[in-house]
């Protein structure tokens, strides 16, 4: 606002008369006129200060005195002079509540009015303002009035209002002392109240006025308008004309703005030039440095707009340009491709100032930058805040498309395909293709391959043409995703669609791969060999290409197309532009050969690659795959190759690690060794093979089979039935790997050597620790608590043959064992009293066998004659009989038939009324019997049909029977008690020599059986002396 201390330019003795004209008539010849007149002197002669306090002090002494309230006024005007609007104002204010429409009261109603503009209270003053110009419209203050009211109702938002009064004076009272002003002002009011136009026409007008501050204000406003309407060119005429104004205060925001509309108009060379002429000291010189910088941008010269930008920012310190500098800090970094500092620059800017209105956007585009960048925990700890601070902008399109990418980054695909498609829903056309491609890519990481092809198919109809290769990657994704669906013709098409694309050669190799394997699908070798020609141009140049080649070879070769991928991988070895693949192209037709089973070729083909590539990786492989193609073409010739591929073989071994034969490639080695074995062992050459596992362990001293192979060899000779061998070797691997998985079958071998020695003690013992030790594996224990039960049987002794059984049966229930065991189980019930428990169990047993007659083990029919044992126990006689035509109807010779015919021996004999005749038919059909021939059974039988006589009092007889029961049988056990009954039945014959002879031999024959006690017995009572 211009000074409006106007009135103190004119005499002050015109306000004096003008006052006094209007003084009552009343003598001044005392005190209080006195001072009275100083006071107006002092005013006169522009003494405000010592005005204002004489004036109070005459208002404190002579409150009522007639010129009390033109002291009040006096004191205002005093008060106004020297900007005291604040003690001014209520002293206008009194005045006007004695005196409303007095003289004076214009002067006052004005002096008020301006007092509260200068308070910046500017309802009040507009109201005051406007009560003046009501009552006082031509008073020679009313242009001033009219100014300030404009200017007041312009501060209070009343624009047009503000307008409408400031016309009274512009743009027509050119005369008028405030016209300059209130054209300004009216221009603001325009400007404020939105009519750019004409605004920009009335502070044209103010630009032409000889009134330059006013003019160049005016000429800066024209400036800034035309700049904000987009008028660069209009906004550089007028900064320049501003320039050349004189005024060398505005000099420094006449360069800026120059340099900001020639920034806006792209002329950025002439931008520089008028931006560095800003002082840095200058109040523009961080604005400045801010364009300059950003003018270099444009230019590329981006240390240099690094530098500036960086000067902008030191300049601006904490004032508001900061934020768009260090925006535009990012921006650089950002097209500079610096990732990461522009992520750090957007964050800062967020943190810094998160109440800016581009706080979010900074947020979004560091999100954007971290998952380009990759770093997808700093992009999580983004999005949460982002989320959190700004939940309506978080939930926009493009910040939805930026969630997806993170779940996306973060592998979380199901998550990202659900946030990306509801942002297709949102139909955000900017949006929409960005989703899509986005889509794409989460669906093809989801396996959602038959997804892929539908995204991508809608992206190239709805995707114009030139914003298609932005999102090209897709159609490579939906091309690899119709070859998972099979849909060939769809790989092809979009591979088809994308090369014309291409920016990237290896992708264009990975195109060319897509479409090869398309072509595979169809069965098109003619177009599948093209594409290999493709490929190898390409290879001329780009090497890479060579490995779609080989990929392309080896995915005919896993197809079983030996036919394509041999040629494919000849090619590969022939090539020279990639050496390292020329082994793998002549390995590959070498399997495809073998796999052919073209054996001569390919022993060939694999004996050139061990030639030509002796240090190569697979040199092993490819000398054990000459073996094994030999072996195949000459199986009699078998281990002859293998012995040569081994002692190729070997010296190369040197010390390897544990572990080391079961990687490439001292696996390899380690194989032709087994294969080596195994083929002698095949061939029966038992101690070549020996020889070679003890080779192999020597060179493989730490593998981890070595366990294995002493088991397998310590079978080999226990299948040979060189036991001897077997236990040296097991004995061996107990010693070696006493923890090994194959301990319990080597500690069980053993076990059962000393089994089959007969050295049941010692048998027992061992069996019972395996079957206990929870290390070895089941079919270890399961096998040694057989033996326990089978030990227990051969013992007799039954208790503990039971547990033993029972035992097996709670761990083992449903084994090949277990039938076998409850056959045990039976017979040891039935000799601890149980046989009606024994019977039940047995005849379950037996309807499971007879269930499945084709299942035959050499135990089964053992079963019916316990079965008939439990009977006989029972004395259900009857029920023998239909088991034994049973037996013999399933097994005719069965050789437990003469056990079952035992049974009916003995059934015969103690049944009331016994049949001895009968049981002596069955118990010599059992003594004839070639399978019970020797047995303690037939011994026994032999016994019974001696007592049969003796029960009889066919003593003769019974001697005879006796007598064959101690010549012709080998157990002691019978003998012994044979011999004491003949020569008791000789006593009864009255053959007292011959009883005597044969008591005799018994104590000879048996000295520490009960049978000899008895003999001398006897012979006491016979009066014979013992021998």
């Amino acid at each position: 606002m211009p000074d409006s201390r106007w009135f103190t330019e004119q005499p002050c003795t015109a306000l004096l008369c003008l006052v006094l004209l209007f003084c009552p008539a009343i003598a001044l010849a005392d005190q209080a006129d006195d001072d009275f007149k100083l006071g107006v002197s002092l005013y006169r002669t522009q003494r405000y200060e010592t005005a204002a306090g004489s004036f109070e002090q005459f208002l404190q002494k002579y409150p009522t005195h007639p010129r009390a309230n033109f002291a009040r006024l006096y004191l205002g005007l005093s008060l106004n002079s020297i900007e005291r609007y604040s003690e001014a104002r209520p002293r206008f204010s009194e005045f006007l509540k004695q005196e409303p429409d007095g003289p004076n009261s214009a002067e006052a109603r004005y002096r008020l009015g301006e007092c509260s503009f200068y308070l910046k209270d500017y309802e009040s003053a507009a109201k005051q303002l406007a009560e003046f110009l009501d009552r006082h419209p031509e008073h020679k203050l009313s242009d001033w009035a009219v100014l300030l009211l404009g200017d007041a109702r312009i501060a209070t938002g009343q624009h047009r209002s503000a307008a409408e009064i400031l016309r009274r004076v512009a743009p027509e009272k050119t005369t008028s002392p405030v016209y300059a002003d209130a054209v300004f002002s009216l221009g603001r009011a325009l400007e404020a109240g939105g009519d750019l136009p004409q605004a920009v026409q009335i502070f044209r007008t103010g630009a032409e006025l000889p009134n330059q501050q006013v003019a160049q204000r005016s000429l800066t406003r024209v400036a800034s308008i035309e700049y904000s309407r987009g008028n660069f060119q209009q906004s550089l005429d007028a900064w320049v004309r501003l320039q050349q104004s004189g005024n060398a205060a505005l000099l420094p925001s006449a360069k800026l703005g120059a340099g900001m509309a020639l920034f806006r108009l792209m002329q950025y060379p002439q931008a520089i030039e008028q931006l560095q002429a800003v002082p840095e000291e200058a109040i523009p010189g961080a604005q400045s440095r801010l364009f300059l910088g950003m003018s270099q941008m444009q230019l590329q010269q981006v240390d240099q707009a690094r530098g500036s930008l960086e000067l902008a920012l030191r300049l601006a310190a904490d004032s508001p340009l900061a934020v768009e500098i260090t925006f535009q800090q990012a921006r650089l970094e950002q097209d500079a491709g610096m990732s990461a500092v522009a992520a750090d620059l957007y964050t800062k800017i967020a943190e810094r100032w998160p109440q800016d209105t581009r706080a979010a956007l900074c947020l979004a585009n560091a999100l954007d930058l971290r998952l380009t960048g990759g770093d997808f925990n700093a992009a999580s700890t983004i999005w949460s805040r982002l989320a959190e601070a700004q939940p309506e902008y978080s939930g926009q399109p493009r910040q939805q498309v930026l969630r997806g990418r993170l779940l996306l980054g973060t592998k979380q695909p199901d998550q990202a395909s659900a946030v990306l498609r509801a942002v297709l829903q949102t139909a955000d056309p900017e949006q929409t293709p960005i989703a899509r491609y986005y889509l794409i890519r989460a669906e093809s990481e989801a396996g959602r391959h038959s997804e892929v092809l539908s995204l991508a198919t809608a992206l190239k109809d709805q995707t114009p043409a030139d914003q298609l290769p932005r999102y090209a990657d897709a159609l490579l994704l939906a091309a690899a995703s119709g070859l998972q669906q099979q849909d060939y013709a769809a790989v092809i098409a979009f591979v088809d669609l994308w090369l014309p694309l291409a920016r990237n050669s290896d992708q264009q190799i990975e195109a060319q791969l897509l479409r090869g394997r398309a072509f595979r699908g169809l069965k098109k070798p003619a177009e599948t060999a093209a594409v290999a020609e493709t490929l190898a141009t390409l290879g001329k140049t780009r090497p890479a290409a060579w490995n779609a080649v080989l990929s392309l070879a080896n995915m005919a070769f896993e197809d079983r197309d030996f036919a394509v991928a041999e040629p494919l991988f000849g090619r590969l070895g022939n090539q020279q532009e990639q050496p390292q693949l020329v082994q793998e192209g002549q390995a590959g037709a070498a399997w495809c050969q073998f796999e052919t089973q073209r054996f001569d070729a390919a022993s060939e083909s694999f004996r050139k690659l061990a030639d030509t590539f002796p240090d190569a990786a697979d040199f092993m492989l490819y000398v054990m795959m000459q073996a094994t193609a030999a072996a195949e073409q000459q199986p009699d010739q078998a281990a002859v190759v293998w012995q040569a591929a081994w002692d190729r073989l070997r010296p190369k071994i040197g010390q390897p690690e544990a572990g080391a034969e079961k990687r490439p490639p001292l696996k390899h080695a380690f194989e032709v060794g087994n294969r080596l074995a195994r083929t002698q062992q095949k061939l029966e050459q038992r101690d070549a093979a020996a020889a070679t596992w003890a080779a192999l362990l020597q060179s493989f001293p730490q593998a981890e089979d070595s366990d294995r192979i002493l088991d397998e060899w310590a079978w080999m000779w226990a299948e040979a039935g060189n036991y001897d061998k077997s236990d040296e070797v097991y004995r061996r691997l107990l010693t070696q790997f006493p923890d090994s998985s194959y301990a319990g079958q080597a500690r069980l071998s053993l076990a059962e050597s000393l089994l089959q020695a007969r050295k049941l003690p010692e048998a027992l013992a061992e069996m019972e620790a395996i079957a206990a030790a929870a290390a070895y594996s089941s079919m270890d224990r399961e096998r040694a608590t057989f033996h326990v039960v089978e030990i227990h049987s051969l013992s007799e002794r039954w208790p503990e043959m039971k547990a033993a059984a029972e035992k097996f049966l709670a761990a083992w229930p449903d084994t090949e064992l277990a039938p076998q065991i409850r056959l045990f189980l039976a017979e040891s019930q039935l000799q601890t009293g149980a046989a009606a428990t024994a019977e039940q169990g047995l005849q379950q047993l037996r309807a499971t066998l007879k269930a499945d007659p084709a299942v035959r083990a050499p135990w089964h029919d053992r079963v019916w004659v316990v079965l008939a044992e439990t009977l006989l126990a029972q004395e259900k006689y009857v029920e023998i009989d239909a088991l034994e035509q049973e037996l013999k109807a399933r097994s005719p010779e069965s050789p437990f038939l003469f056990q079952l015919l035992d049974v009916q021996g003995r059934r015969w004999k103690q049944q009331a009324p016994p049949d001895f005749e009968k049981a002596r038919e069955y118990l010599r059909t059992v003594v004839l019997d070639p399978h019970g021939k020797g047995t303690l059974t037939a011994a026994r039988c032999q016994t019974l049909i001696g007592e049969t006589h003796l029960f009889q009092n066919q003593f003769e007889d019974a001697v005879r029977e006796y007598f064959k029961v101690y010549l012709n049988h080998p157990h002691d056990s019978l003998r012994a008690p044979a011999l004491l009954q003949a020569a008791l039945c000789e006593v009864r014959l009255g053959k007292n020599d011959a009883a005597i002879r044969d008591f005799r031999e018994v104590i000879a024959s048996f000295p520490q059986s009960p049978e000899a006690v008895r003999a001398g017995d006897e012979l006491k009572k016979l009066k014979a002396a013992a021998p």
